[in-house]
């Protein structure tokens, strides 16, 4: 499982080449440039999927891009692509957000390990650290969000805070293992 179209072949030594299910949250439009409708935007956009097998999760939750183009990306996904587009269940992640008393919407990644808990019997989760680290070869491992960006931005939607508290009471309590370092 994979968040947010991350590019993985150039990881791959560190973080594995297996991936099946990756979601696409509606700010990857933004990203892409796929809300230009601009052929050279879908070309880019295409380009990153060719790193993917399998599915494409669609997690409905911005609500600056309508869901509408849900549709328009499983159109662009089917004709040009192997990939299948799933579309996530909004009310699912609501509830999944009381259970953990989150005051703020789950982060695309926070979904994926709500899915992943209900699904695998052995669960190893790596990227989840919400500061910069520094390995045991003192290489500095940067949040996969953060692009070098100050951490701050990323509290107005999420609160990437919160929910390290928890996957660290998760992990504590054995439902699974957090790692720093390379996968292992």
């Amino acid at each position: 499982m994979r968040t947010n179209i991350q590019a993985i072949l150039q990881f791959q030594h560190d973080a594995g080449r297996r991936s099946n299910l990756t979601t696409m949250n509606p700010d990857c439009w933004e990203r892409f440039g796929l809300l230009t409708s601009k052929r050279n935007k879908s070309i880019m956009f295409l380009n990153a999927t060719k790193e993917y097998e399998g599915y494409m999760m669609w997690v409905p939750n911005s609500p600056r891009i309508p869901n509408q183009f849900a549709f328009t990306t499983h159109e662009l996904l089917r004709e040009s692509t192997n990939l299948t587009l799933l579309i996530a269940n909004a009310k699912y992640f609501e509830h999944i957000q009381q259970l953990w008393k989150l005051k703020k919407p789950l982060s695309p990644g926070m979904m994926l390990v709500a899915m992943a808990i209900s699904l695998c019997d052995e669960l190893h989760l790596y990227g989840f650290w919400p500061f910069t680290v520094v390995d045991a070869n003192g290489l500095h491992l940067h949040n996969d969000n953060s692009d070098d960006k100050y951490w701050s931005a990323f509290h107005s939607f999420s609160d990437y805070s919160a929910e390290f508290r928890l996957l660290a009471s998760l992990h504590k309590q054995g439902l699974f293992k957090l790692h720093v370092d390379k996968c292992s």
